[in-house]
């Protein structure tokens, strides 16, 4: 059962952004609300757990963060 859960979760939001341009609706949704991403912090992400999905920072465990440093560091892309 908690298939059809997880899937009516992701349904909403997908159908949410075709016809809102926002996975959350233009109303409150119920199954969590899914962040958008800042500049500041790109390791945001929804964790899609049950009962509700919820908002969590560090995605892999600041591997992003590694990649920045060295793609900040080298020269072919400053």
């Amino acid at each position: 059962m908690n298939e059809m859960r997880m899937a009516e979760i992701m349904t909403t939001y997908v159908t949410n952004f075709a016809k809102y341009g926002n996975p959350n609706g233009i109303k409150n949704n119920d199954d969590g609300y899914w962040e958008p991403l800042s500049i500041g912090n790109t390791t945001k992400f929804l964790k899609i757990n049950l009962p509700k999905p919820v908002m969590q920072d560090n995605l892999h465990q600041g591997r992003v963060k590694a990649w920045q440093q060295i793609l900040k560091e080298d020269k072919l892309y400053n």
